[in-house]
C-alpha cells in the first residue's frame, strides 16, 4: 500500500471517529437536557405538611334527585393537619330546589375545613344571581366582595367586608352580606346605599348628567333580596330621593320584574313623601304607601293607606288632604300627576295666600280629583274635582261690608255647602271657578253676627272669582229658604255676593211667625234686614194679634199689592202698586200701604180708597121710625189722598180731600178723623163709632147738605153736629138754616138749631128761620 493511499485512509478514519465522538456527545447532551425538562415538569416535592395534591376538586349538595348546589375547583391542596384543603379556582354553582337558579360564587382560592364544612375565601369574591338557561351577562345581579366564607351543610355563604353589586336597574354597596343558597335570598347587613337607574324610551333618552340626575337614591339600614319572589326589602332607616322628590320610611320593599327593573314599591313604618319643589312643595303621609312602576322608571300610580296625611304649598295658598285611603294615577314619565282618588273620611282644606280669601273644607267619603293634560313636574293644575258620596264643603273669609255712617268695616262671612254629589271646576293656576251639586243641596251662609241664611234645593250652581270667593249661587228644583224665624221658598234661588242678597223665583211663599206672603219673586238683603217681594204679592196675617198694626177685625188681615219693601228685624212694612187691605169687612185700598207693628200704625197713600162696617142702630122702643130701619152692618166708603191710621188708639185720619160716604150721608173736608169700638154683637171686629171732619166741611143726607168748619158724626144716634164758622144746612126746596149748631137726625129728619136766640127743632119739609 502507498503511503499516500495509507495517509488518506487514516483521515478518513480519524474523521470518523470525530463523527462518532460528536453523534456521542449530542446524545448525551441530549438525554441530560430531557432530563432537566422532565425535572421542571416533574411535580414539586410534596412538602412535609401536605399530605397530597390533586388537579380537581368537587362536592354537591343533593336533596332527593336534585343537585342544590354544586362546589368545584382546578386544583386541590390537602394539608396533613387542621383537615385544610386549599381549593383554587373556586367556583360554587346553586341550582336551588328546583333546578330554577343559576347563581354562581367565584374566586381564586379558598380554605376548606373538611370535618367543619366551612369554606372560607379570603380574596375577591364575584355572586352572580341569574336565572337558569339566562345568558352570562343576562338579568343578572352581580355581588362584588371579599371574606366570604361558605357552610357546606347550610349553604349559607357572609362576609363583613364592603359589598358592590350592580343589576340591570341600579347598582349599590354596603357593609357586609349574606347569600342562602336554599331559597336564594342575598342579605346586606349594614350601610345599604342604591341608585335605581332611569332608563327613558329611545325617543326621550337624554345625557348621561340628566339620565344620573333623574335616578333614584336608596339608603338603608340592611337590605334583603329573595331570588325566587324577585323582591327587595330595604330595612332600618330607608331614605329615597330622586330630584326634588323624596321618601322616608322604616322598610321599603321592592318588587321586580323579569328584568329586575321596579314595579311596584310598598313604604311601611311612617311613610313620608315629600317634593321639595319651590315652585310647589309637597308631603305625603300614611301608614303605608305604595307606588307601580314602568320598566322606565316613571311611577304609574301611587296608593297611600290609613291615616292618610297630604299638604302642598303654591303660589295660591296651602291645600291639606286627610284620608282612610288615596291613590294617584300619573302620566309620563315626569310623574305628572292624572287622577286622584281618596276615601273614607276625606277632608280637605285650602287657605289662600292673601287674607281675603280665607279657608275652604271638603269633607266626603269619597272624591277624585282630574288634572289638566297641560300640567308639567311642580306644577299640577287641577281640571275637576267630584266627589263619590254626599260632601260637604265650608268656606270663610273677612271682607269689607257697610258700617255707620257710612264707614267700611271688616266681617267674617262664613259659608257652608252640603249635596249629595259636586263638581267643582277649575282654571288658571288652581283656581276654583265654578261648583255644580245636585240631589238634596244646602246652603248656609252667616255674616257677622247676622242670623244664619239657609237654601236648600235639588240643584245648584256657583260661581266663583278670582280671588277665590263665590260670587254667585243659583239653586233650582223645590228651593226652600230660612232666615232666623222668616222661612221661603220658591222654584228657584240665586245669591249674589257683591250685594249680599238672596233672590227666590217662581211661586215664592215666604213666612215667619205672624205672615205668610206669596209673590213672584222676593228679594233678601243680610245685613240690613230688608225685604223685596214682586209681581202679585199677597201678604196674610197668620193670625190676628194686638201686636200687628191692623186691627180693624179679630180675623187675619190680608194685603195685596205688586210690590213689598220690608225691614223684618224692625217689622216696617211697605206694599206699592195697586194695594189692597183687608180684614173682615174693612177694606182699604191705596197706591202704597205702610204698616209699622212696632208703633202699630197704618199709613195708606195715593187714591186711598176705604170701607168700613158700622152696626146697625137700634130702633126707638115704641116709637116707629121715620123711614125703614135697615138691616145688617151699614158700610162707610170712604176717599182720600193719604189715611193713617193708629191701632193703639183705635183711630184713623183721612186727609188731601177726605170724604167719608154711607148708605145715609157723607162728609166732604180736608181731614175726618174715624173713631173705631168694639161690634155691640159681642165680636171683636172694630166698627166705626164716631166721626170728626174738619177744614171745608160738607155733610149730605138725602136733600140736604151742611156746610161748617167742623162736622162730628156719632154712629149710635146717627147725627150730625155742624160747628165752626157759620153752620147751614140747605134744603131741597132752597131753604137755609143756620145757627151756632147745627144738629141733624139721619132717623128722623129732625134739625136741632143751636143760636143765640136758643134751641129750636124744624122738621125736613119747613125750616124756620
Amino acid at each position: 500500500m502507498r503511503n499516500s493511499e495509507a495517509r488518506r485512509y487514516a483521515r478518513w478514519a480519524a474523521g470518523v471517529a470525530m463523527l462518532l465522538a460528536m453523534v456521542v456527545a449530542g446524545v448525551y447532551l441530549r438525554g441530560v437536557w430531557v432530563a432537566k425538562q422532565a425535572e421542571k415538569k416533574a411535580p414539586p416535592a410534596v412538602p412535609a405538611t401536605i399530605e397530597q395534591r390533586s388537579n380537581e376538586f368537587s362536592y354537591s349538595k343533593v336533596e332527593g334527585q336534585r343537585t342544590i348546589y354544586t362546589v368545584r375547583a382546578s386544583r386541590t391542596t390537602e394539608f396533613k393537619e387542621g383537615s385544610r384543603n386549599l381549593l383554587e379556582d373556586v367556583s360554587i354553582t346553586v341550582y336551588g330546589k328546583k333546578g330554577e337558579r343559576n347563581d354562581t360564587l367565584r374566586t381564586r382560592a379558598c380554605d376548606f375545613i373538611s370535618s367543619t364544612g366551612k369554606i372560607g375565601c379570603e380574596g375577591e369574591v364575584l355572586i352572580s344571581l341569574r336565572a337558569q338557561g339566562a345568558a352570562a351577562n343576562s338579568n343578572a345581579i352581580e355581588v362584588v366582595t371579599s371574606g366570604i366564607s361558605f357552610d357546606r351543610d347550610s349553604g349559607l355563604a357572609r362576609t363583613e367586608k364592603p359589598v358592590t353589586f350592580l343589576w340591570p336597574a341600579g347598582k349599590g354597596r354596603a357593609i357586609g352580606v349574606q347569600y342562602d343558597s336554599s331559597d336564594g335570598t342575598l342579605s346586606l347587613q349594614h350601610r345599604v346605599e342604591i341608585t335605581l337607574a332611569i332608563s327613558p324610551p329611545a325617543p326621550l333618552q337624554s345625557g348621561l348628567h340628566e339620565q344620573q340626575a333623574k335616578a333614584v337614591h336608596l339608603t338603608g339600614d340592611r337590605m334583603l333580596f329573595h331570588r325566587d319572589g324577585r323582591t327587595l326589602r330595604i330595612l332600618g332607616t330607608v331614605h329615597a330621593q330622586q330630584t326634588t322628590r323624596e321618601l322616608t320610611a322604616d322598610s321599603l320593599l321592592l318588587e321586580l320584574d323579569e328584568s329586575f327593573h321596579a314595579r311596584h314599591l310598598i313604604a311601611s313604618g311612617h311613610p313620608r313623601m315629600r317634593d321639595s319643589d319651590v315652585q310647589s312643595p309637597m308631603l305625603l303621609a300614611a301608614d303605608e304607601i305604595s307606588a307601580t312602576m314602568m320598566p322606565d322608571g316613571s311611577v304609574e300610580s301611587i296608593l297611600a293607606n290609613r291615616n292618610v296625611h297630604g299638604s302642598r304649598n303654591t303660589a295660591a295658598g296651602e291645600d291639606e288632604i286627610a284620608a282612610g285611603r288615596i291613590q294617584m294615577a300619573l302620566a309620563t314619565i315626569a310623574n305628572v300627576p292624572r287622577l286622584m282618588t281618596a276615601r273614607d273620611g276625606v277632608v280637605m282644606n285650602s287657605r289662600s295666600a292673601t287674607s281675603a280669601g280665607g279657608t275652604r273644607r271638603i269633607e266626603t267619603e269619597g272624591l277624585e280629583m282630574h288634572f289638566a293634560k297641560n300640567s308639567t313636574p311642580g306644577r299640577a293644575l287641577l281640571e275637576n274635582v267630584n266627589s263619590l258620596a254626599p260632601a260637604r264643603i265650608e268656606w270663610q273669609n273677612v271682607s269689607a261690608a257697610g258700617g255707620a255712617a257710612g264707614s267700611v268695616k271688616s266681617v267674617k262671612q262664613i259659608m257652608r255647602m252640603r249635596g249629595q254629589q259636586m263638581n267643582l271646576h277649575f282654571a288658571g293656576e288652581n283656581q276654583l271657578q265654578q261648583l255644580a251639586s245636585s240631589g238634596g243641596v244646602e246652603v248656609t251662609r252667616q255674616v257677622g253676627d247676622g242670623p244664619e241664611q239657609a237654601t236648600s234645593s235639588r240643584e245648584l250652581t256657583a260661581k266663583f272669582s278670582n280671588a277665590g270667593e263665590w260670587s254667585t249661587i243659583d239653586q233650582t228644583g223645590d228651593v226652600r229658604f230660612h232666615e232666623g224665624p222668616r222661612t221661603g221658598q220658591g222654584d228657584r234661588a240665586h245669591l249674589d255676593r257683591a250685594t249680599n242678597t238672596a233672590t227666590l223665583t217662581g211661586s215664592v211663599i215666604l213666612a215667619d211667625a205672624t205672615m205668610r206672603t206669596t209673590a213672584q219673586t222676593a228679594t233678601f238683603t243680610q245685613g240690613s234686614n230688608e225685604l223685596r217681594a214682586d209681581g202679585n204679592v199677597l201678604s196674610t196675617e197668620l193670625r190676628a194679634g194686638t201686636g200687628s198694626a191692623i186691627n180693624f177685625a179679630s180675623e187675619p188681615a190680608h194685603v195685596s199689592a205688586a210690590h213689598l219693601v220690608a225691614d223684618v228685624a224692625r217689622g216696617h212694612a211697605v206694599y206699592s202698586g195697586g194695594s189692597r187691605l183687608w180684614q173682615g169687612e174693612s177694606v182699604i185700598e191705596s197706591d202704597t200701604v205702610e204698616l209699622d207693628n212696632p208703633s202699630r200704625m197704618l199709613v195708606a197713600k195715593g187714591h186711598v180708597r176705604g170701607v168700613f162696617p158700622q152696626a146697625a142702630r137700634p130702633a126707638k122702643a115704641g116709637a116707629p121710625p121715620a123711614r125703614p130701619a135697615r138691616s145688617g152692618t151699614e158700610l162707610w166708603h170712604v176717599k182720600a189722598g193719604q189715611l193713617t191710621d193708629w191701632g193703639s188708639e183705635s183711630r184713623a185720619r183721612l186727609e188731601q180731600d177726605a170724604t167719608a160716604e154711607s148708605p145715609e150721608g157723607s162728609i166732604h173736608a180736608n181731614q175726618i178723623d174715624l173713631y173705631f169700638s168694639p161690634s155691640t154683637s159681642g165680636s171683636s171686629a172694630q166698627q166705626l163709632s164716631r166721626a170728626v171732619a174738619t177744614g171745608d166741611v160738607t155733610v149730605r143726607q138725602g136733600g140736604r147738605r151742611g156746610t161748617s168748619n167742623r162736622a162730628e158724626y156719632t154712629a149710635p144716634e146717627g147725627k150730625f153736629v155742624l160747628s165752626g164758622g157759620k153752620p147751614t144746612v140747605y134744603d131741597s126746596t132752597g131753604d137755609t138754616t143756620t145757627g151756632r149748631q147745627l144738629t141733624f137726625f139721619f132717623a128722623d129728619d129732625r134739625i136741632v138749631v143751636d143760636s143765640e136766640e136758643g134751641s129750636r127743632t124744624l122738621s125736613l119739609h119747613r125750616v124756620e128761620k
